[in-house]
Protein backbone atom coordinates (compact mmCIF):
# COMPACT_ATOMS: atom_id res chain seq x y z
CA UNK A 1 0.00 0.00 0.00
CA UNK A 2 1.42 3.52 -1.21
CA UNK A 3 1.02 6.42 0.68
CA UNK A 4 2.50 9.39 2.56
CA UNK A 5 5.22 8.31 4.64
CA UNK A 6 4.26 8.54 8.74
CA UNK A 7 6.50 9.21 11.41
CA UNK A 8 7.45 7.02 13.76
CA UNK A 9 5.73 5.48 16.55
CA UNK A 10 6.62 6.63 20.26
CA UNK A 11 8.25 2.71 20.73
CA UNK A 12 10.46 4.07 18.27
CA UNK A 13 11.32 7.71 19.28
CA UNK A 14 11.85 6.43 23.46
CA UNK A 15 14.58 4.21 22.23
CA UNK A 16 17.65 5.58 22.71
CA UNK A 17 19.76 3.34 20.36
CA UNK A 18 19.04 0.57 18.77
CA UNK A 19 20.68 -2.85 17.74
CA UNK A 20 21.59 -2.70 13.67
CA UNK A 21 21.79 -6.37 12.19
CA UNK A 22 24.01 -5.89 8.73
CA UNK A 23 22.03 -7.20 5.42
CA UNK A 24 22.62 -10.60 4.08
CA UNK A 25 26.05 -10.29 2.14
CA UNK A 26 26.40 -13.79 0.94
CA UNK A 27 24.89 -16.96 0.16
CA UNK A 28 23.75 -19.44 3.43
CA UNK A 29 22.28 -22.57 4.38
CA UNK A 30 20.51 -23.03 7.34
CA UNK A 31 18.07 -25.47 8.95
CA UNK A 32 15.28 -22.84 9.15
CA UNK A 33 15.23 -19.74 7.55
CA UNK A 34 12.72 -17.20 8.94
CA UNK A 35 10.61 -14.66 6.87
CA UNK A 36 10.00 -11.40 8.59
CA UNK A 37 11.02 -9.69 11.33
CA UNK A 38 8.01 -8.70 13.99
CA UNK A 39 7.04 -10.55 16.69
CA UNK A 40 6.19 -13.51 15.66
CA UNK A 41 8.68 -14.27 13.62
CA UNK A 42 11.23 -13.27 16.19
CA UNK A 43 9.33 -15.15 18.28
CA UNK A 44 9.76 -18.27 16.13
CA UNK A 45 13.65 -17.44 15.66
CA UNK A 46 14.26 -17.27 19.62
CA UNK A 47 12.71 -20.52 20.16
CA UNK A 48 14.00 -22.10 17.40
CA UNK A 49 17.37 -20.92 18.55
CA UNK A 50 17.21 -21.65 21.96
CA UNK A 51 16.28 -25.29 20.62
CA UNK A 52 19.54 -25.68 19.08
CA UNK A 53 18.57 -25.17 15.92
CA UNK A 54 20.41 -23.39 12.89
CA UNK A 55 18.19 -20.27 11.75
CA UNK A 56 18.52 -17.28 10.18
CA UNK A 57 15.77 -14.17 9.86
CA UNK A 58 15.91 -11.92 7.42
CA UNK A 59 13.20 -8.56 7.58
CA UNK A 60 13.17 -6.07 4.23
CA UNK A 61 13.29 -3.07 6.67
CA UNK A 62 14.15 -2.93 10.38
CA UNK A 63 12.97 -5.56 13.05
CA UNK A 64 9.89 -4.24 14.58
CA UNK A 65 8.72 -1.64 11.38
CA UNK A 66 5.99 -3.50 11.18
CA UNK A 67 3.16 -3.53 13.05
CA UNK A 68 4.98 -5.09 15.66
CA UNK A 69 6.64 -1.47 16.62
CA UNK A 70 3.62 0.34 16.05
CA UNK A 71 0.94 -0.95 18.05
CA UNK A 72 -1.46 -0.29 20.68
CA UNK A 73 0.18 -2.45 23.50
CA UNK A 74 -2.35 -4.48 24.37
CA UNK A 75 -1.87 -8.59 25.62
CA UNK A 76 -5.00 -10.27 25.76
CA UNK A 77 -6.72 -13.42 25.31
CA UNK A 78 -8.68 -14.27 22.31
CA UNK A 79 -9.20 -12.48 18.86
CA UNK A 80 -10.74 -9.42 17.35
CA UNK A 81 -13.64 -11.23 16.64
CA UNK A 82 -16.29 -12.01 20.21
CA UNK A 83 -15.66 -15.63 22.00
CA UNK A 84 -19.64 -15.83 21.13
CA UNK A 85 -18.62 -16.10 17.20
CA UNK A 86 -15.49 -18.06 17.96
CA UNK A 87 -17.71 -20.94 19.59
CA UNK A 88 -19.65 -20.76 16.46
CA UNK A 89 -16.99 -21.12 13.80
CA UNK A 90 -15.37 -23.63 15.86
CA UNK A 91 -17.71 -25.39 18.40
CA UNK A 92 -17.63 -25.53 21.77
CA UNK A 93 -15.03 -28.15 22.48
CA UNK A 94 -12.53 -26.53 19.79
CA UNK A 95 -13.23 -22.72 20.99
CA UNK A 96 -12.60 -23.49 24.61
CA UNK A 97 -9.21 -25.16 23.66
CA UNK A 98 -7.88 -22.31 21.23
CA UNK A 99 -9.17 -19.69 23.78
CA UNK A 100 -6.94 -21.40 26.53
CA UNK A 101 -4.23 -21.41 23.69
CA UNK A 102 -4.30 -17.70 23.93
CA UNK A 103 -4.45 -17.22 27.50
CA UNK A 104 -1.52 -19.57 27.73
CA UNK A 105 0.03 -16.96 24.87
CA UNK A 106 -0.90 -14.16 26.92
CA UNK A 107 0.75 -15.47 30.18
CA UNK A 108 4.08 -17.02 27.76
CA UNK A 109 4.24 -12.78 26.83
CA UNK A 110 4.37 -12.13 30.10
CA UNK A 111 6.88 -14.93 31.27
CA UNK A 112 8.98 -13.26 28.45
CA UNK A 113 8.78 -10.07 29.61
CA UNK A 114 9.79 -10.76 33.23
CA UNK A 115 13.08 -12.88 32.16
CA UNK A 116 14.06 -10.74 28.65
CA UNK A 117 12.22 -7.27 28.41
CA UNK A 118 11.33 -5.63 32.25
CA UNK A 119 11.71 -2.53 31.14
CA UNK A 120 9.04 -3.22 28.72
CA UNK A 121 6.19 -3.34 30.92
CA UNK A 122 3.70 -0.79 31.73
CA UNK A 123 0.76 -1.84 33.73
CA UNK A 124 -1.65 -4.61 34.52
CA UNK A 125 -5.57 -4.95 33.68
CA UNK A 126 -7.38 -4.29 30.26
CA UNK A 127 -10.86 -3.30 30.00
CA UNK A 128 -13.44 -3.41 27.49
CA UNK A 129 -15.75 -0.34 27.57
CA UNK A 130 -19.51 -0.45 26.73
CA UNK A 131 -21.29 2.94 26.34
CA UNK A 132 -24.69 1.76 25.43
CA UNK A 133 -27.18 -1.16 26.29
CA UNK A 134 -26.31 -2.87 23.37
CA UNK A 135 -23.01 -2.51 24.04
CA UNK A 136 -23.38 -3.62 28.25
CA UNK A 137 -25.39 -6.78 26.36
CA UNK A 138 -22.89 -7.40 24.36
CA UNK A 139 -20.83 -7.50 27.13
CA UNK A 140 -22.86 -9.70 29.43
CA UNK A 141 -23.10 -12.37 26.49
CA UNK A 142 -18.95 -12.10 26.12
CA UNK A 143 -18.76 -12.48 29.95
CA UNK A 144 -20.85 -15.71 29.73
CA UNK A 145 -19.81 -17.25 26.83
CA UNK A 146 -16.12 -16.89 28.58
CA UNK A 147 -16.84 -18.36 31.86
CA UNK A 148 -19.28 -20.96 30.76
CA UNK A 149 -18.59 -23.01 27.35
CA UNK A 150 -15.01 -21.17 27.31
CA UNK A 151 -13.87 -22.59 31.12
CA UNK A 152 -12.36 -18.87 31.81
CA UNK A 153 -13.40 -16.86 34.72
CA UNK A 154 -10.91 -14.32 35.02
CA UNK A 155 -12.92 -11.47 33.90
CA UNK A 156 -14.80 -9.15 36.24
CA UNK A 157 -17.65 -7.46 35.42
CA UNK A 158 -17.70 -3.36 36.42
CA UNK A 159 -20.79 -1.56 36.69
CA UNK A 160 -21.50 1.91 36.10
CA UNK A 161 -19.79 3.54 38.92
CA UNK A 162 -17.15 1.34 38.65
CA UNK A 163 -16.28 2.23 35.13
CA UNK A 164 -16.31 5.46 35.16
CA UNK A 165 -13.62 5.69 38.22
CA UNK A 166 -11.19 3.17 36.20
CA UNK A 167 -11.84 4.76 33.27
CA UNK A 168 -11.96 8.59 34.35
CA UNK A 169 -14.70 9.37 31.56
CA UNK A 170 -18.36 9.58 31.72
CA UNK A 171 -18.93 8.22 28.14
CA UNK A 172 -18.95 4.63 29.38
CA UNK A 173 -21.79 2.40 31.58
CA UNK A 174 -19.93 -0.67 31.87
CA UNK A 175 -16.56 -2.90 31.56
CA UNK A 176 -15.12 -6.37 31.27
CA UNK A 177 -12.00 -6.31 33.22
CA UNK A 178 -9.50 -9.09 32.31
CA UNK A 179 -6.23 -8.64 35.12
CA UNK A 180 -4.50 -11.25 33.99
CA UNK A 181 -3.71 -8.81 30.71
CA UNK A 182 -1.65 -6.48 30.69
CA UNK A 183 0.23 -4.05 28.26
CA UNK A 184 3.46 -3.06 27.38
CA UNK A 185 6.29 -1.62 24.72
CA UNK A 186 5.74 -4.17 22.19
CA UNK A 187 9.09 -2.98 20.20
CA UNK A 188 11.25 -3.19 22.98
CA UNK A 189 10.46 -6.78 23.86
CA UNK A 190 10.62 -7.61 20.27
CA UNK A 191 14.35 -6.10 20.51
CA UNK A 192 15.20 -8.18 23.70
CA UNK A 193 13.75 -11.39 22.22
CA UNK A 194 15.70 -10.76 19.06
CA UNK A 195 18.87 -10.01 21.48
CA UNK A 196 18.48 -13.31 23.32
CA UNK A 197 17.78 -15.09 19.77
CA UNK A 198 21.41 -13.42 18.20
CA UNK A 199 23.23 -14.86 21.86
CA UNK A 200 21.23 -17.92 20.90
CA UNK A 201 22.92 -18.39 17.91
CA UNK A 202 20.28 -16.81 15.34
CA UNK A 203 21.32 -15.01 12.27
CA UNK A 204 19.62 -11.81 11.74
CA UNK A 205 19.83 -9.94 8.44
CA UNK A 206 18.05 -6.43 8.30
CA UNK A 207 17.48 -4.39 5.30
CA UNK A 208 17.07 -7.92 3.66
CA UNK A 209 13.89 -8.34 1.55
CA UNK A 210 12.80 -12.01 0.55
CA UNK A 211 11.89 -11.52 -3.16
CA UNK A 212 10.97 -15.38 -3.44
CA UNK A 213 10.29 -18.71 -2.01
CA UNK A 214 10.82 -21.99 -3.93
CA UNK A 215 11.34 -25.60 -3.35
CA UNK A 216 14.24 -26.70 -4.10
CA UNK A 217 14.79 -30.46 -4.16
CA UNK A 218 13.79 -30.90 -0.62
CA UNK A 219 14.65 -28.04 0.86
CA UNK A 220 13.79 -24.28 0.41
CA UNK A 221 15.48 -21.29 -1.53
CA UNK A 222 14.85 -18.37 -0.24
CA UNK A 223 15.86 -15.25 -3.13
CA UNK A 224 17.24 -11.66 -1.32
CA UNK A 225 18.94 -8.69 -3.48
CA UNK A 226 22.29 -9.60 -2.42
CA UNK A 227 21.94 -13.34 -2.13
CA UNK A 228 20.10 -16.78 -1.75
CA UNK A 229 19.29 -19.14 1.29
CA UNK A 230 19.04 -22.70 1.39
CA UNK A 231 17.10 -23.81 3.96
CA UNK A 232 15.43 -27.15 5.05
CA UNK A 233 12.37 -24.70 6.24
CA UNK A 234 11.15 -21.39 5.55
CA UNK A 235 8.53 -19.66 8.00
CA UNK A 236 6.79 -16.97 6.38
CA UNK A 237 5.89 -14.12 8.66
CA UNK A 238 5.58 -11.58 6.83
CA UNK A 239 1.75 -10.29 7.38
CA UNK A 240 0.46 -8.24 4.27
CA UNK A 241 3.47 -9.29 2.28
CA UNK A 242 2.74 -13.45 2.26
CA UNK A 243 0.24 -12.99 -0.56
CA UNK A 244 3.27 -11.86 -2.93
CA UNK A 245 5.62 -14.52 -1.44
CA UNK A 246 2.95 -16.97 -1.48
CA UNK A 247 0.12 -16.70 -3.86
CA UNK A 248 -2.34 -18.93 -3.01
CA UNK A 249 -2.43 -17.06 0.37
CA UNK A 250 -3.64 -13.87 -1.51
CA UNK A 251 -7.08 -12.41 -0.04
CA UNK A 252 -7.53 -14.19 2.92
CA UNK A 253 -6.41 -11.12 4.52
CA UNK A 254 -7.22 -7.42 3.90
CA UNK A 255 -4.34 -4.43 5.45
CA UNK A 256 -6.34 -1.95 7.17
CA UNK A 257 -4.19 1.28 8.11
CA UNK A 258 -4.71 2.54 11.96
CA UNK A 259 -3.40 5.64 13.91
CA UNK A 260 -2.15 6.49 16.94
CA UNK A 261 -0.77 9.42 18.87
CA UNK A 262 0.84 10.29 22.17
CA UNK A 263 0.23 12.91 23.89
CA UNK A 264 2.82 14.72 26.21
CA UNK A 265 3.39 13.95 29.57
CA UNK A 266 0.12 14.58 31.80
CA UNK A 267 0.18 16.54 34.60
CA UNK A 268 -0.21 15.28 38.06
CA UNK A 269 -3.56 15.71 38.78
CA UNK A 270 -5.09 14.53 35.34
CA UNK A 271 -3.01 11.58 35.85
CA UNK A 272 -5.02 10.87 39.00
CA UNK A 273 -8.23 10.97 37.54
CA UNK A 274 -7.90 9.24 34.23
CA UNK A 275 -7.07 5.39 34.53
CA UNK A 276 -5.84 5.35 37.53
CA UNK A 277 -5.28 1.95 37.76
CA UNK A 278 -3.37 2.33 35.17
CA UNK A 279 -5.49 -0.16 32.91
CA UNK A 280 -5.31 0.06 29.41
CA UNK A 281 -8.77 0.16 27.49
CA UNK A 282 -10.79 -0.41 24.48
CA UNK A 283 -14.37 0.22 23.48
CA UNK A 284 -16.77 -1.79 21.56
CA UNK A 285 -17.35 1.17 19.02
CA UNK A 286 -17.35 0.32 15.25
CA UNK A 287 -14.19 2.52 14.71
CA UNK A 288 -12.66 1.03 18.11
CA UNK A 289 -10.93 3.56 20.03
CA UNK A 290 -8.13 2.08 22.22
CA UNK A 291 -5.57 4.25 25.11
CA UNK A 292 -3.13 3.41 27.95
CA UNK A 293 -1.11 5.26 29.94
CA UNK A 294 2.89 4.92 29.66
CA UNK A 295 4.99 4.67 33.12
CA UNK A 296 6.07 8.64 32.24
CA UNK A 297 2.53 9.44 32.07
CA UNK A 298 1.99 10.20 28.28
CA UNK A 299 -1.49 8.67 27.16
CA UNK A 300 -0.85 6.82 23.85
CA UNK A 301 -4.22 6.74 22.26
CA UNK A 302 -5.67 5.18 19.02
CA UNK A 303 -8.87 4.94 16.91
CA UNK A 304 -10.35 4.32 13.63
CA UNK A 305 -9.39 2.74 10.18
CA UNK A 306 -8.61 3.74 6.87
CA UNK A 307 -7.64 1.78 3.71
CA UNK A 308 -4.68 3.54 3.06
CA UNK A 309 -1.85 5.19 5.15
CA UNK A 310 -2.59 8.77 6.59
CA UNK A 311 0.11 11.39 6.83
CA UNK A 312 0.74 12.74 10.33
CA UNK A 313 -1.63 15.86 10.43
CA UNK A 314 -4.34 13.81 8.72
CA UNK A 315 -3.95 10.79 11.30
CA UNK A 316 -4.12 14.13 13.91
CA UNK A 317 -7.60 15.49 12.80
CA UNK A 318 -8.99 12.36 12.66
CA UNK A 319 -7.87 10.90 15.98
CA UNK A 320 -8.41 14.37 17.77
CA UNK A 321 -12.68 13.99 18.02
CA UNK A 322 -12.33 10.45 19.07
CA UNK A 323 -9.76 10.93 21.56
CA UNK A 324 -12.10 14.55 22.96
CA UNK A 325 -15.40 12.38 23.12
CA UNK A 326 -13.78 10.11 25.66
CA UNK A 327 -11.55 12.78 27.49
CA UNK A 328 -12.67 16.63 26.70
CA UNK A 329 -10.42 17.93 28.92
CA UNK A 330 -7.60 17.11 27.17
CA UNK A 331 -8.40 19.73 24.26
CA UNK A 332 -5.34 21.62 25.42
CA UNK A 333 -2.84 18.77 26.31
CA UNK A 334 -0.10 19.34 23.59
CA UNK A 335 0.11 15.86 21.71
CA UNK A 336 3.57 14.75 20.82
CA UNK A 337 3.40 12.80 18.06
CA UNK A 338 1.23 10.68 15.63
CA UNK A 339 2.00 7.89 13.80
CA UNK A 340 0.08 5.11 11.39
CA UNK A 341 0.39 0.99 11.09
CA UNK A 342 -1.36 -1.38 9.16
CA UNK A 343 -3.53 -4.29 10.60
CA UNK A 344 -4.12 -7.66 8.90
CA UNK A 345 -7.39 -8.20 9.07
CA UNK A 346 -9.44 -11.65 8.09
CA UNK A 347 -13.17 -11.96 7.21
CA UNK A 348 -13.41 -13.44 10.51
CA UNK A 349 -11.13 -11.92 12.78
CA UNK A 350 -9.66 -15.09 13.40
CA UNK A 351 -5.91 -15.74 12.66
CA UNK A 352 -4.55 -17.69 9.14
CA UNK A 353 -2.20 -20.29 9.82
CA UNK A 354 -1.12 -22.67 7.20
CA UNK A 355 1.49 -25.10 6.61
CA UNK A 356 0.61 -26.20 2.13
CA UNK A 357 4.10 -27.91 1.39
CA UNK A 358 6.28 -29.65 3.32
CA UNK A 359 9.18 -27.02 5.15
CA UNK A 360 6.81 -24.46 4.81
CA UNK A 361 5.10 -22.66 7.96
CA UNK A 362 2.59 -19.40 7.52
CA UNK A 363 1.35 -17.29 10.04
CA UNK A 364 -0.57 -14.15 8.99
CA UNK A 365 -3.84 -12.09 9.83
CA UNK A 366 -3.06 -11.33 13.64
CA UNK A 367 -5.64 -8.46 13.17
CA UNK A 368 -5.91 -5.98 16.21
CA UNK A 369 -5.33 -8.76 19.18
CA UNK A 370 -1.19 -9.30 17.60
CA UNK A 371 1.01 -9.14 20.41
CA UNK A 372 -0.04 -12.35 22.62
CA UNK A 373 -1.38 -14.01 19.15
CA UNK A 374 2.48 -13.54 17.24
CA UNK A 375 4.22 -14.56 20.47
CA UNK A 376 1.96 -17.47 20.84
CA UNK A 377 2.10 -18.14 17.12
CA UNK A 378 5.87 -17.71 17.19
CA UNK A 379 6.18 -20.50 19.49
CA UNK A 380 3.25 -22.95 18.08
CA UNK A 381 5.28 -22.49 14.75
CA UNK A 382 8.84 -23.45 16.55
CA UNK A 383 7.24 -26.49 18.37
CA UNK A 384 6.02 -27.69 15.08
CA UNK A 385 9.21 -27.63 13.27
CA UNK A 386 10.83 -29.57 16.42
CA UNK A 387 7.70 -32.10 15.95
CA UNK A 388 5.08 -30.91 18.05
CA UNK A 389 2.52 -29.97 16.04
CA UNK A 390 -0.01 -29.51 18.28
CA UNK A 391 -0.49 -26.09 18.98
CA UNK A 392 0.08 -25.15 15.17
CA UNK A 393 -2.73 -27.46 14.14
CA UNK A 394 -5.33 -26.56 16.26
CA UNK A 395 -4.92 -22.61 15.40
CA UNK A 396 -4.50 -24.08 11.52
CA UNK A 397 -7.75 -26.22 11.74
CA UNK A 398 -9.72 -22.59 11.58
CA UNK A 399 -11.65 -21.50 8.60
CA UNK A 400 -9.60 -20.16 5.79
CA UNK A 401 -11.87 -17.71 3.81
CA UNK A 402 -11.04 -15.35 1.58
CA UNK A 403 -12.39 -11.45 1.75
CA UNK A 404 -14.26 -10.81 -1.80
CA UNK A 405 -12.10 -7.45 -3.74
CA UNK A 406 -9.05 -8.13 -1.33
CA UNK A 407 -7.10 -9.24 -3.63
CA UNK A 408 -8.30 -6.06 -6.17
CA UNK A 409 -5.33 -4.13 -7.36
CA UNK A 410 -5.44 -1.16 -6.35
CA UNK A 411 -6.25 1.29 -3.15
CA UNK A 412 -9.48 2.46 -3.95
CA UNK A 413 -10.70 -1.01 -3.82
CA UNK A 414 -9.50 -1.35 -0.19
CA UNK A 415 -12.04 1.01 1.39
CA UNK A 416 -15.13 -0.49 -0.32
CA UNK A 417 -13.48 -4.19 1.03
CA UNK A 418 -13.59 -2.60 4.18
CA UNK A 419 -17.14 -1.14 4.77
CA UNK A 420 -18.49 -4.48 3.54
CA UNK A 421 -16.49 -6.28 5.94
CA UNK A 422 -18.37 -4.05 8.72
CA UNK A 423 -21.63 -4.79 7.26
CA UNK A 424 -21.33 -8.69 7.05
CA UNK A 425 -18.88 -9.30 9.68
CA UNK A 426 -19.30 -7.45 12.91
CA UNK A 427 -17.25 -8.23 15.56
CA UNK A 428 -20.21 -10.31 17.68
Amino acid sequence: MRGPATSSSHYEAARAARAVHAPLDRARRCEVCVIGGGLLGVTAAFHLARGGIDTILIEAARLGAGASGRNGGQVIPGFSTSPRRLIEIAGAAQARAIWHWTRVATDRTRALVAEHAPHAFHGDGVIAAASDETEVAALRDDQAAIAGPLDDDAMEWLDEGTTRARIGSRRYVAALRDPRAFHLDPLALLEALAGAAHAAGARIAEATPALAIAPDGGSWRVTTPSAEITATHVVLAAQRMTGALWPARRGLALPIWTSMLATAPLPAALRARLLPGRDAVYDLATTLAYWRLTPEGRLLFGAGASGRILDTVRAEARLRPFLLRIYPDLEAIAIERVWSGVVDLTLDRLPRFAAPATGLWIGHGLGGHGVALAVGGGHAIADAIAGDRTAFDRIAALPQRAIPLAGLVGRFAVPAALAWLRLVAPRS
